[in-house]
């Protein structure tokens, strides 16, 4: 059975608005100040770095989240062509590629 939530009023808008902030705040803030932390309590106090605050910590969380995605779905290919054709000893060109042919 499936249950139906009905926002009466503004009660109902206040206590909607409320939930999505406490879920913006786990989802952003938490990680943010995890990785502050961490930062602060590994590199400042060993190797003497820089100290960061709440909005460095959110884009080193970013910038985690985008090299963990980048690991686990390498969908970037690189191709590099040039006028003269492959390079001695580099790969050839697949058979689906546009480059150049000889």
């Amino acid at each position: 059975m499936m249950h139906m939530v009905e926002i009466k009023g503004f009660t109902g808008i206040l206590k909607l608005l409320a939930i999505l902030l406490v879920l913006l705040a786990t989802v952003v803030a938490l990680p943010a100040f995890l990785m502050m932390v961490l930062w602060n309590a590994l590199v400042y106090e060993t190797l003497g770095g820089p100290v960061v605050g709440w909005l460095q910590g959110g884009l080193l969380w970013s910038m985690l989240l985008v090299v963990l995605y980048l690991i686990f779905q390498p969908e970037i290919s690189l191709q590099v062509y040039s006028a003269d054709g492959p390079k001695p000893g580099g790969f050839p060109p697949s058979e689906d590629s546009e480059g150049p042919t000889r």
